[in-house]
């Protein structure tokens, strides 16, 4: 900068009076820069207002590099006052310091404020973006609806010069959420589809287990009837014959005693009558037994058809025993693999990964994804 220059800054200050710009006067250069400063009215809202004090700042710092130089070239004639141009200059460059603070604290102000604005939009952006990005990859339907809820009032502020970005922020999360969303409702559709599929299937074997049951327990009770109809249908044959065989020898026994005594009639007659008496007693006591002993062949043929459904009754209770042991082993198993899996995902997290990396590793070497690798349960 030239000497002109550099008067027309320090307006005009001759070098003579330089030992006492410092002085209170309102007319030195540090009494007519307060004056400016005190003077001017910062306005941080407007473009022109923050280049105004931007403006102001530089021509202090511009006042004082210029003040020091002019100090700097007035020393070689003042060898003698060096120490006290020195110190001069030290104290007016640490007025000029303090002045330049001054002028420029609303600015640094100002911009501190504007530093936390563009923070809290950029804070703002990245809490919609991870309304998708933190997202679980299982996350159930009302999750993923809870999260779009939070989109808008999210996206109800200010945005300033953010507004394009915080609009296409919102329309990409949005698009992510509702596919998610499409996705996770499909997934329980789907669950909700097989699981009733399951539950026809069981109702359906349900039915066909119970109409095979009816249909042995019927057919057990119709053998045993007709096995008790044929049994008593076969005794009393053999009773009838029996019985007529035996009336046949009395009726042969009756006519040859007659033949062989014509004088016995009498006796005869009378055993005839015996006879004929011993015979109808026997036959109705045959008929007794032969009524007694069916009455015996069907309750028989109850007890082996009460037998028969209480066999398969028993049967049943313990295939159903059976199934009802094998539910609770596989559900042991179950919470053991699931026990297992956490103590890995915890190992992995305690290792330095976060929980969802964690949680697909441990996925990926149960399913056998990872070579070498495997999970011992």
């Amino acid at each position: 900068m030239s000497e002109a220059t550099m008067s027309t800054a320090l307006a005009l200050i001759p070098a003579s009076a330089l030992p006492t710009i410092l002085a209170a006067d309102e007319n030195d250069l540090l009494g007519k820069l307060r004056a400016r400063i005190a003077a001017h009215h910062p306005d941080v809202s407007t473009p022109k207002g923050r280049d105004e004090i931007r403006s102001l700042a530089a021509d202090v710092a511009n006042s004082k590099m210029n003040l020091i130089r002019l100090g700097k070239k007035l020393t070689e004639g003042w060898r003698k006052s060096t120490a006290a141009v020195n110190a001069e200059c030290r104290l007016l460059e640490e007025c000029m310091d303090s002045l330049k603070a001054q002028v420029r604290q609303p600015l640094t102000d100002f911009e501190n404020l504007e530093k936390e604005r563009v923070r809290a939009h950029e804070d703002a952006l990245a809490a919609i973006g991870n309304l998708f990005a933190e997202m679980p990859d299982d996350a159930a339907p009302a999750d993923i609806e809870a999260r779009i809820a939070q989109i808008d009032p999210l996206y109800a502020r200010n945005w300033q010069e953010f507004a394009p970005r915080a609009a296409q922020e919102r329309k990409i999360t949005l698009c992510a959420l509702n596919g998610a969303l499409v996705a996770a409702q499909k997934r329980e559709a789907d669950a909700a589809e097989a699981a009733q599929r399951a539950a026809e299937e069981a109702e359906r074997r349900r039915q066909e287990e119970e109409r095979l049951r009816n249909e042995r327990e019927a057919k057990i009770a119709a053998e045993a009837a007709e096995r008790a109809r044929q049994g008593a249908e076969e005794k009393a044959a053999r009773q009838r014959a029996e019985a007529e065989r035996q009336q046949q020898a009395e009726r042969e026994a009756i006519a040859r005693r007659e033949r062989e005594a014509a004088d016995a009639i009498e006796r005869a007659n009378r055993e005839k009558a015996e006879a004929i008496a011993r015979a109808e007693r026997e036959a109705a006591e045959a008929e007794q037994r032969r009524q007694r002993e069916m009455q015996e062949a069907e309750a028989r043929a109850q007890r082996e058809k009460a037998a028969a459904v209480e066999a398969e009754r028993q049967r049943q209770k313990d295939a159903a025993e059976a199934d009802r042991l094998e539910a609770e082993r596989r559900a042991a198993n179950k919470a053991h693999r699931a026990r297992v899996n956490t103590e890995a995902m915890n190992a992995l997290v305690a290792a330095g990964l976060n929980d969802k990396a964690a949680r697909t590793a441990v996925i990926a070497i149960a399913r056998g994804n990872v070579p070498h690798v495997t999970i011992s349960y």
